[in-house]
């Protein structure tokens, strides 16, 4: 009966063997199921990347047009400047103009009445003294102040 020995003995020593394989195979499996937790984790994390990269490039995009419509406003608001200072000295020749013209009027009146009253010359002196202040050339070296405040924009976006 050595034989039934020797063949137990290599049972015994199989069954060790395969328990211990057994847990081997059983530690696989959890190392592969943490590696599968890894993996959806990456996955995600990387999902997220994606998405953030995704958002600033359309911030990017929102401040670059902003910026594109700042320069713009800008530019327009120089033009709008320049174009107020030309239209101040237009007005300032128009008034100088008008000035000379009732100095004329005013002196041929005196040249055809070289006799005046005392109310006359009164009236005249008046009158040569409110032409100069009402025609009186502006300031085109700084911005007009509006007289009526202007309305704040409503939000209808």
């Amino acid at each position: 009966m050595p034989e039934l020995a020797a063949l137990r003995e290599q049972a015994a020593e199989l069954t060790t063997q395969i328990e211990a394989l057994s847990q081997s195979v059983g530690s696989l499996a959890r190392k592969q199921r943490q590696d599968h937790t890894v993996l959806r984790a990456i996955t995600v994390g990387l999902a997220l990347y994606v998405v953030a990269l995704a958002l600033i490039g359309v911030v990017a995009l929102r401040a670059n047009s902003a910026a594109n419509e700042a320069d713009d406003a800008h530019t327009l608001a120089e033009s709008n400047k320049t174009a107020a200072r030309l239209s101040c000295e237009a007005g300032n020749q128009g008034r100088a103009t008008q000035i000379e013209l009732w100095t004329v009027v005013l002196n041929l009146a005196v040249q055809t009445n070289p006799a005046p009253t005392r109310e006359q010359a009164l009236q005249i002196a008046q009158f040569r003294t409110y032409i100069q202040k009402v025609f009186t050339p502006r300031d085109c070296s700084r911005p007009v102040q509006p007289t009526t405040p202007i309305p704040t924009p409503t939000g209808t976006r």
